[in-house]
């Protein structure tokens, strides 16, 4: 989500910012050397600078503190894995760290759709003994694994490429932990440049631009152009510490390539998913971070260059800018997160349909026609001959059916009142299926033993723009300890009220409670993942909830529950019932989110910003969002956190199966957490929907 946007910053720096060391400008921007089929890019401007800055927050204050010195070994070992593939480049952060004096840039590289590159520019200007020393010493480390070494020389460099050739391990021995073998890596000192690649294509180009004007930079793409522009507006005539990158579909793919094939999961993979559901109208993603700048810990500016039009599931980002953003008077004063913006839910409704089916795995193909339909089905025409076809195969189209084109010249859509058939174009031939959706839809509305009600009409269409997620936490800390609150404001509150009455009244997991007049639909899974009966929830709480986890026998209580309530206006859906009764205790019995002291620092600092029109906002209490994963990683429980950071982080560090990952960061070793949440500040950020994309501006405060 983003309002773990600026998590991801400290998390990332926290490792790459560690030693100082001397700075020189590099003499040509590492977007003019990179090529343009980079996918994804991180710039350090000035690492001296940038190591300076950071040191002088209280999080760099927090990282340079002894006793977080096992973490951030263990967290900088992990991402090193992911920057540099394992060992594929044979490099570590600490390398470049001595043997660069200015930019250093790692760019993810899809040369083509099949294959993935990894590339490394240093500037070494007056570190050039360093850098020869790093190559000494990587040429021992290669020899040493019984790498064959020889040279190469590119027309463009006077200064020979070093080659690397790692063998495959013999039978029986055990593989490193990079993508394959056998396994080239490339090095080449000219100049003020260091650079490594495991491409001798990448290379060679990298090269070439060093030497020479070319119009095949990364600088030339866009999509890249577009990110960097907008960013700088919003930061006129500085230079921002760090910028970075990221076309988001060629980066999972060039991920998902890098990544050996026992390590990928099975099946469809998410970035065919996102690709065929119109997400490749996100072109680029990138943006500034700076440290101790502008009066805050850190500052960012990304900005998203999605041009419209878009087509099928991408059709739910139309993202509205909207008129109010302050917390409503039910938020309460201490949550770990408030975030709110519009959107518009109908249209989200409407475009899910294709989204859903290809998540559940695409439902079966009924049958294939030829592709001489396809003029008809653009006419929006269900011809005679395309009649019978259906009738053919026992799928009779009745007379009011009708053709909806879902995506210009590839996919489109039959209705009639039960049924909703996809043709979908497939090389010569179109592909013919049901929609599980609209089936799922149809059957909700017309099963008597079912809610019988139509979801979009009943439902949806009573809902309003604005939403608002909130989260806290339960003590003690486990993996599940996050709790969630989702807010739909309503249009017609008594509408809301009677679908959800009328959809929860059939289900048997849902339990109808009145409490001080209230209805509130609490939710409660009958059995266990192992079909096991799970245990009864009784009567709802006290709306003090009791600040013990166990009850009086020691037993854990069975909360939590998730929960459903139309108030204030408005519709909640709750991870859990307590969080729910926590929101609905009576105003004058607690404070609101808006008279709270940290709320009211970040509201006046994004007050500051001067961005007038916006979608959302997001307000952190750092300390109390990281807290969760931080106790996690402590117990050694990380992998099986269900927290949203949590997730994150295991996506960062874990292999992209899907199975559970093995914590490899010895969380024994790591102080008590009120040694590191004084270090954490509150933050907030500001996203506005804009021509062509959005524009996201966020930062973290000094903690007072």
């Amino acid at each position: 989500m983003l309002r773990n946007w600026t998590s991801r910053w400290f998390l990332l720096s926290a490792v790459l910012l560690g030693a100082p060391s001397l700075s020189a400008q590099n003499p040509r921007a590492s977007e003019y050397l990179v090529p343009n089929k980079t996918v994804g890019l991180i710039v350090i401007a000035n690492v001296q600078q940038l190591s300076d800055q950071f040191n002088k927050t209280q999080l760099g204050q927090l990282m340079g503190d002894p006793v977080m010195a096992p973490f951030r070994a263990d967290l900088q070992r992990q991402l090193e894995q992911k920057l540099f593939s394992g060992k594929q480049l044979g490099l570590t952060l600490d390398d470049l760290r001595a043997a660069t004096s200015g930019e250093v840039a790692i760019a993810r590289i899809q040369p083509a759709p099949d294959e993935a590159a990894l590339a490394v520019v240093g500037d070494i200007t007056g570190r050039r003994t360093e850098a020869a020393a790093l190559l000494e010493k990587i040429s021992t480390n290669m020899k040493n694994s019984g790498a064959t070494r020889s040279l190469l020389q590119a027309p463009e460099c006077p200064d020979p490429i070093i080659q690397f050739v790692l063998p495959s391990p013999k039978d029986g021995a055990p593989k490193d932990d990079t993508n394959s073998f056998p396994r080239t890596t490339l090095y080449c000192l000219t100049g003020n440049l260091l650079c490594a690649a495991d491409n001798v294509k990448i290379l060679q180009g990298i090269l070439a631009r060093a030497a020479a004007d070319r119009r095949d930079s990364l600088a030339e793409v866009k999509g890249f152009q577009h990110v960097m522009k907008r960013c700088a507006e919003d930061l006129p005539g500085a230079v921002p510490q760090m910028r970075w990158y990221v076309y988001p579909l060629g980066y999972a793919q060039a991920v998902e390539t890098a990544t050996p094939a026992d390590e990928r999961g099975e099946g469809q993979s998410m970035v065919e998913i996102l690709e065929n559901q119109g997400f490749e109208a996100v072109k680029a993603v990138g943006g500034f971070v700076d440290f101790a700048s502008e009066g805050h810990e850190l500052i960012h500016r990304t900005a998203i260059y999605a041009p419209p039009p878009y087509e099928l599931a991408m059709k739910m980002f139309a993202l509205p800018n909207g008129p109010e953003f302050a917390p409503q008077r039910w938020v309460p004063r201490d949550i770990a997160t408030y975030s709110t913006f519009y959107g518009d839910l109908l249209n989200v409704f409407d475009h899910f349909d294709t989204l859903f089916d290809e998540l559940q795995g695409g439902p079966p193909v009924l049958f294939r026609l030829p592709l001489k339909h396809q003029a008809d089905l653009e006419r929006g025409v269900l011809s005679q001959e395309l009649r019978q076809e259906f009738a053919k195969k026992r799928f009779p189209l009745p007379p009011e059916a009708l053709v909806k084109t879902r995506d210009t010249g590839r996919m489109w859509k039959i209705i009639d009142k039960e049924n909703a058939y996809v043709l979908t174009k497939k090389g010569d031939q179109l592909e013919v299926y049901i929609e599980f959706w609209h089936e799922a839809l149809y059957s909700l509305q017309h099963d008597p033993a079912g809610a019988m009600i139509d979801l979009r009409n009943e439902l949806i269409a009573h809902l309003g723009k604005r939403v608002t997620i909130l989260s806290d936490y339960i003590l003690p800390i486990t993996p599940t300890s996050e709790r969630l609150l989702y807010v739909f404001e309503t249009e017609d509150e008594e509408a809301v009220a009677r679908a959800i009455e009328k959809t929860l009244e059939v289900d048997e997991n849902a339990k109808r409670r009145v409490l001080n007049g209230q209805v509130i639909w609490e939710i409660v899974e009958e059995k266990d993942a192992e079909g096991n009966e799970a245990p009864k929830v009784g009567n709802i709480p006290s709306l003090t909830p009791s600040k013990d986890p166990v009850d009086k026998e020691g037993q854990e209580r069975q909360l939590p529950s998730a929960a459903v309530t139309v108030s204030h206006g408005s519709l909640f859906i709750a991870s859990h019932i307590e969080f729910l009764l926590k929101v609905l205790k009576p105003l004058e019995q607690r404070e609101t989110l808006t008279r709270s002291i940290d709320y009211r620092r970040v509201n006046a600092a994004m007050e500051q910003m001067g961005i007038e029109e916006k979608c959302s906002r997001m307000f952190s209490r750092t300390d109390e969002e990281y807290r969760a994963t931080y106790e996690l990683i402590r117990q050694g429980k990380m992998p099986e956190s269900e927290t949203i950071l949590g997730q994150l982080l295991n996506r960062m560090l874990g292999d992209t199966n899907g199975s559970l990952r093995i914590q490899q960061i010895d969380g024994e070793k790591m102080p008590d957490y009120d040694v590191v949440r004084r270090h954490l500040g509150p933050g907030g950020t500001i996203v506005a929907a804009e021509n062509g994309g959005w524009f996201i501006k966020g930062f973290v405060l000094k903690r007072e």
